[in-house]
């Protein structure tokens, strides 16, 4: 139940309240032996500390985890914390480190038939090799998950690597494939109610139609991204 109020206080961004309550279940699961149990509170409590930019405990929490899943089996539980670790390591600059991560999730993720920590693996690659400025194998990785995510019903993935694939486009200078890819993009974002990525992506089609020396339409478009971002803010 500990693990459960820390979960709806993260959901409620109660961070300190969040951390209280996984403090509070970790301080339980050893005694009864609920290993599963615990490594999920160390699972958790790393991306506690991720959202709060603490990345040595982000690393410290999520090894912990990673030392209890394999001995139990819970090939999930592996998956999501090497996935974890893979972002970790972006954060950081890590490439290397990052890859390695995410392509132990990789195997994984198959194995047990979780297609959408294998559709979101494959967009973190991509993220990743363009990064590093391969293009070609960004667009492989993005392909790879969009063909993934509309088969689940993954509406914010597949808006999200429409919107990367768009991103690639445009520094490749294909602007006619940038615009397919953002304006489907736009497409689902509102139905889904992400108001983020709908700023996001008018604001991407005010770049576009700056490269184009559409003027008007920039401006359209970027005042579009601006009454969203106002109306999306607190208060």
């Amino acid at each position: 139940m500990q693990k459960a109020l820390g979960d709806l206080a993260l959901c409620e961004a109660d961070l300190g309240e969040a951390r209280r309550r996984y403090e509070a279940a970790l301080a339980i699961y050893p005694q009864i032996g609920a290993r599963l149990g615990e490594a999920n509170v160390q699972k958790a409590l790393g991306d506690l500390a991720l959202c709060e930019a603490d990345l040595g405990e982000a690393r410290r929490r999520y090894e912990a985890a990673l030392a209890i899943y394999p001995q139990i089996g819970a090939r999930l539980g592996e998956a999501n914390v090497l996935q974890a670790l893979g972002d970790l390591a972006l954060r950081e600059a890590d490439l290397g480190e990052a890859r390695r991560r995410y392509e132990a999730a990789l195997a994984i993720y198959p194995q047990i038939g979780d297609r959408l920590g294998e559709a979101n693996v494959q967009k973190a690659l991509g993220d990743l090799a363009l990064r590093e400025a391969d293009l070609g194998e960004a667009r492989r990785r993005y392909e790879a998950a969009l063909a993934i995510y509309p088969q689940i019903g993954a509406r914010l993935g597949e808006a999200n690597v429409l919107q990367a694939l768009g991103d690639l486009a445009l520094r490749e200078a294909d602007l006619g494939e940038a615009r397919r890819r953002y304006e489907a993009a736009l497409a689902i974002y509102p139905q889904i109610g992400d108001r983020l990525g709908e700023a996001n992506v008018q604001k991407a089609l005010g770049d576009l139609a700056l490269r184009e020396a559409d003027l008007g339409e920039a401006r359209r478009r970027y005042e579009a991204a601006l009454a969203i971002t106002r109306k999306s803010a607190p208060g």
